[in-house]
């Protein structure tokens, strides 16, 4: 079912296998019982799971198909993508119940997943509302073996390393496979066909738990187009997983390449465990959850398909055999996990529709942004100037404040481990007291000195015990006082992430400031990260702190029942010896009263004494069963008291584990910074030399700039007294050319004098 924003949940199908022969034999039973079609109850542990469909080991393969899958062919036709996934142990029924291996001459009974799911398609094509769609189908089908991809419909070599294929990532397609072999299909047959040679190319084994056991992960995939009369295209993959089962060697008895295709196996699977986790997380609104999709090519593989464009169904297949308990269990957790996964299905459109679309959602966006601003289109200059000044003095001050943080937080984790160090010693000194002062008591029981020596033992006990109480109470109350201001650590974290999204969101043109932008937020992230180690080391120690404040009441009501105990056992042994000479005497007064029937009155005294002997022990035994009541009731407190102290142990581990990792991060961080402000330095010398050069190289300029004017300068100077002389012989030439000879020597005295 769709949510408001469009997610819908990744569907979940457990399914049941019957018991094989070899189980039989072995005289394995049914661990397992299915409820109503949802619930799968565990009868050792008496947990229930609850999922969309449980199929118990009679449940035929048309019930699975008609149930889990069928309904979600129509959305092929939509425009959705589809996934099937079937994930299990190996030998649990994952390739049976897929169809992988079927063939045209499989009985229909026995036919899976994919060839059920090839016929209903075909129908789904030819019936008569899709008429107006002209529909192109193509499958695909590919092998992940060892971490490496095979095409199983290549027909370019029947050597399996010149079928590799490697995984691309298009930023406008996105991921896809390039040189993948995809077959256009126009009926069942040649689907089928197709199906049956691909899967005689996948890589199979027999091994202790399977005969005919599948070494990899095959994805089969059946692409539609589907284009109308307006030329607006519909696009939908069908994916079905048949995933490689999870293996343990000692089931398996897997050894050499088995073992080593076990290993492979099951670090994918992990891979993809961790991206289901993950994905099934609650997602905190303020901060970023990693999905580590890229750890795995099966993951990658899988990355529309878990959370994202996709309607998703896992089917996980399972042994219902005792022996097998420890494997159900976690076959049933993982799904379990699957089912907290959100996708958000997308109709997958070309054409102008997607344009149109497209179209709309600018224009209503900036309807939105519109009615937000009120009218008001632009913030002028001023505005702007003082928006810049502000965020710029927030984001100084949010990186002293966060160094600062960092600093803190530094201490903070070596302190942490000197307390954790104080408490292994304290604990130490604690135990060897106790035993020093046990042996002392054994060995000086009979000295004059001992009550005087053991009571002073006693008060360094008790002072040993004060302290710790005082300690106690005051990580209680330290801790109720963090809770208090839970709240506004929140604030703070979130008012830290808006800081850091508003910083990531802007662009600068310059490298040394997006560097030194990307240092901030790594600091403010290492600052977040340390601040969530602190507050799960406030909540674990406040944890310890009531178990030890109840284990310390506890061994306190032990030490005070201890010394009741001894008292108890007194004075039952004195009971019991007074029960014993209660009914002797009362067979003594029987036998007397037996032979003096005749002294009525002596016979009266020994009757109302008998009567009151036997109220007597009828009381002492009330009081001895009560008692033992008590004593009982002292053996159940000590395995609560066990339970909790192994509590305490753990909780003690993870104390340490936190507290290791404080600082290990702290001293990877501490690390960075060192490494950061010795490039930050030589950038800042390397930036002064450059300086300095440049200083050198104007004054240089500068020179040769002014050496250059002058010599311009006199070039100038040079061209006027030429162009003066050229005009002088000019006029010269123009004044002899009219007068001929005459009037020579004036020329001549012109030229001379002038």
């Amino acid at each position: 079912m769709s949510s408001s924003n469009g997610t819908i949940p990744v569907r979940v199908a457990v399914r049941f296998r019957p018991l094989s022969k070899k189980e039989l034999a072995e005289g394995c039973e049914d661990a397992v019982e299915v409820l109503e079609g949802k619930q799968i109850y565990i009868k050792s542990t008496k947990n229930a799971f609850t999922y969309d469909f449980a199929f118990g080991k009679d449940v035929e393969q048309d019930e699975v198909y008609t149930k889990s899958v069928k309904e979600l062919i129509p959305e092929l036709f939509k425009g959705y993508n589809v996934t099937v996934i079937a994930y299990g142990q190996t030998g649990s029924g994952k390739t049976h119940t897929m169809g992988t291996t079927n063939s045209p001459c499989t009985s229909s009974e026995l036919l899976g997943v994919i060839p059920r799911a090839i016929k209903d398609i075909f129908e789904h094509i030819s019936r008569e509302d899709n008429q107006n769609f002209s529909f192109v189908t193509k499958v695909s089908f590919i092998e992940l073996y060892k971490e490496n991809l095979y095409d199983l419909l290549s027909n370019k070599s029947l050597k399996k390393e010149e079928c590799s294929l490697d995984i691309r990532e298009d930023p406008r397609i996105g991921l896809h496979i390039s040189n993948l072999t995809e077959v256009p299909v126009e009926s069942i047959s040649d689907t089928i066909v197709l199906l049956e040679n691909g899967s005689k190319k996948r890589v199979t084994a027999a091994t202790a738990m399977n005969n005919v056991s599948s070494r990899s992960h095959a994805i089969f995939t059946f692409h539609i187009e589907g284009t109308n009369s307006e030329n607006d295209v519909l696009v939908a993959k069908f994916h079905l997983v048949d995933l490689a089962g999870s293996e343990r060697q000692k089931k398996t008895k897997a050894t050499g390449e088995r073992l080593k295709e076990g290993i492979d196996i099951n670090k994918g699977l992990l891979a993809l465990g961790n991206v289901i986790a993950a994905l099934g997380e609650e997602k905190n609104s303020s901060s970023y959850k990693h999905i580590p999709y890229r750890d795995s090519k099966l993951t990658r593989l899988l990355q529309d398909s878990l959370g994202g464009n996709s309607h998703t169904l896992m089917i996980a297949c399972s042994s219902p055999s005792d022996s097998n308990l420890d494997e159900t269990i976690s076959t049933l957790r993982y799904a379990d996990r699957a089912r907290k996964i959100k996708n958000k299905p997308i109709v997958n459109r070309e054409g102008k529709e997607i344009e149109i679309n497209k179209l709309k959602n600018e224009i209503a966006a900036l309807k939105a942004q519109l009615g937000n601003g009120g009218g008001r289109t632009a913030l002028n200059d001023n505005e702007n100037e003082e928006l810049q000044e502000a965020t710029n003095r927030l984001k100084t001050e949010n990186k002293e404040l966060t160094y600062a943080l960092m600093t803190v937080q530094e201490e903070l984790a070596h302190l942490n481990e000197g307390i954790l160090m104080t408490e292994s010693v304290n604990e130490k000194l604690k135990n060897k007291i106790q035993e020093f002062a046990e042996d002392f008591k054994s060995k000086m029981a009979h000295s004059d000195e001992y009550d005087q020596v053991y009571s002073k033992i006693q008060d360094v006990i008790e002072t040993y015990k004060d302290s710790e109480r005082k300690m106690l109470d005051y990580e209680m109350s330290r801790c109720n006082t963090g809770d208090t201001n839970e709240v506004e650590n929140e604030e703070k974290k979130k008012n830290i992430n808006d800081q850091d999204t508003e910083e990531e969101d802007n662009e600068y043109d310059d490298d040394d400031e997006e560097e030194i932008e990307n240092q901030d937020v790594n600091q403010t992230a290492h600052a977040l990260r340390q601040n969530h180690l602190t507050n799960e080391l406030k909540s674990l120690n406040k944890l310890l702190a009531q178990k030890e404040q109840l284990a310390t009441t506890m061994n306190h009501n032990e030490e005070k029942f201890h010394e009741m105990k001894q008292k108890y056992e007194v004075s039952i042994s004195s009971m019991e010896s007074e029960i014993e000479k209660m009914n002797k005497e009362m067979e003594d007064l029987v036998k007397a009263s037996k032979k003096e029937t005749g002294l009525n009155k002596v016979s009266e005294q020994r009757r109302k004494r008998i009567q009151e002997l036997e109220g007597m022990i009828q009381d002492i035994k009330l009081k001895l069963v009560q008692q033992q009541k008590v004593i009982r009731l002292n053996e159940k407190d000590k395995a609560k008291m066990l339970i909790l102290s192994q509590e305490i142990i753990q909780m003690k581990q993870q104390k340490v584990k936190l507290v290791r990792q404080m600082k290990e991060d702290a001293e990877r961080i501490r690390v960075w910074k060192q490494q950061k402000e010795r490039e930050l330095s030589k950038v800042k010398q390397s930036e002064r030399k450059n300086l300095v050069k440049i200083t050198k190289m104007e004054h240089l300029h500068s020179k040769q700039k002014n050496v250059w004017k002058r010599k311009i300068e006199e070039v100038a100077a040079v061209n006027a007294k030429l162009k003066a002389i050229f005009d002088k012989q000019k006029a010269a030439k123009s004044m002899k050319n009219n007068s001929g000879l005459a009037g020579t020597g004036e020329r001549v005295r012109s030229l001379i004098f002038d």
